[in-house]
């Protein structure tokens, strides 16, 4: 029987699909990501990643970002020439491949023959036929893997040249960036995003209880991590009466019948980087979305996973580069909405909120400013790393 989960969103994909198959040059779609892997992985914060394969010229933008209702939906574009070319690669040229390649790669080599949504001329079976003859995920993260792992190994090098020489928050701070590299490499080597899970595939115990305490000794306590959720939560619910909502109002009065709807091209500092489509209901369900994930995580007692949501998505720093790129976008597509978005971010309301935001989240991380504190880390990270090896 079919996981509830992977149901519902490959109904959603399915539906998703049939008005990218009438795009002009449209030569296969497949589903990618957590969709097209194990469905146990699943949640209910999982999201729809579809592969477009086009036989004409490539456009400017290589990914687009939008809503599915209230799914978030990710759209990354390939050419046939590319998907072929990849399809002919040997393993360890599979494991040097791009970011977007290897979302591409880990698709086809995991997702099943459902994951397929459009394939008139069989290019996307072939191209899974032929990376599956010669590989399979999991040998191809290993190889990922090792690569990871060498860096992590430099990484501590380093930390403990900064602890001899007494920079005990230097080196506090590549204990979070060992932490990222080993945990994602273990990770990704066992198919899985969980980690128990992970350390039983890996035949390594002592993993697990590792990254738990270390990614303890990085934190300040639930309280600590609570607060800053909720002072997040009061930043967002502001800037969306303030400035969202008045947008929406101002963009309706200008003629647009669905704002939600309404894209914007280019590279924008406070989106995602890089030449992309960004859809504007995305833009604005991205915060809702991401507060929802860290209390979930933060209720299931993952304190440095909320913690890694609300700083990605949801701190002060970030939602300040999302208002002014919104006020560029919008902008760009001949919306005087400048002066609003200003006004707003200069009121006394909106500085405040800010300003007891950063201070939560600075509370929220351990500083690692003191000597112990950050010898614990670094030796915790030492250790870390050599059970992963």
């Amino acid at each position: 029987m079919m996981n509830p989960i992977r149901r519902r969103l490959m109904a959603v994909a399915r539906r998703y699909a049939l008005p990218l198959r009438r795009r002009p040059g449209v030569a296969g779609l497949v589903v990618y990501g957590s969709l097209a892997g194990d469905p146990a992985e699943l949640t209910s914060f999982s999201d729809v990643d579809i592969a477009v394969i086009l036989d004409r010229r490539m456009p400017a933008h290589f990914t687009e970002h939008r809503l599915a209702g209230s799914i978030k939906a990710d759209l990354l574009l390939f050419s046939i020439r590319r998907l072929r070319r990849i399809a002919g690669r040997s393993p360890k040229q599979l494991a040097a491949s791009t970011w977007t390649e290897n979302l591409l790669v880990k698709g086809l080599l995991q997702g099943g023959p459902d994951t397929i949504l459009h394939d008139p001329r069989g290019e996307i079976a072939r191209a899974k036929q032929r990376l599956a003859a010669r590989t399979s995920w999991r040998a191809t993260a290993r190889l990922q893997a090792r690569g990871s792992l060498q860096v992590a190994r430099r990484e501590i090098a380093g930390a403990r040249r900064h602890l001899a020489a007494g920079r005990w928050q230097r080196a506090h701070g590549i204990v979070q960036y060992v932490l990222w590299l080993v945990t994602d490499a273990m990770l990704q080597a066992a198919g899985t995003k969980r980690i128990p899970v992970a350390a039983r595939r890996r035949g390594a115990p002592e993993f697990g209880r590792l990254v738990l305490r270390l990614r303890a000794l990085l934190t300040n306590g639930h309280a600590a991590v609570a607060a800053s959720l909720r002072a997040d939560d009061a930043l967002w619910a502001w800037i969306r009466r303030e400035v969202d909502r008045p947008l929406l109002v101002r963009l309706r009065r200008a003629g647009v019948r669905s704002p939600a709807k309404l894209e914007f091209h280019g590279s924008y500092r406070g989106f995602w980087s890089g030449n992309r489509v960004h859809e504007f209901g995305r833009l604005l369900a991205e915060p809702v979305l991401s507060l929802k994930w860290a209390r979930h995580r933060l209720r299931r007692g993952d304190l440095y996973g909320a913690l890694e949501v609300l700083a990605y998505f949801c701190a002060p720093w970030r939602q300040r580069l999302r208002l002014l790129s919104l006020a560029t976008a919008l902008e760009r597509r001949g919306f005087r909405v400048r002066p609003l978005i200003r006004q707003a971010m200069r009121s006394p309301a909106y500085r405040r909120l800010a300003a007891v935001a950063g201070q939560a989240e600075g509370d929220a991380w351990a500083r690692g400013d003191r000597p112990a504190a950050a010898r614990a880390a670094v030796r915790l990270a030492g250790r870390l790393m050599r059970v992963s090896s």
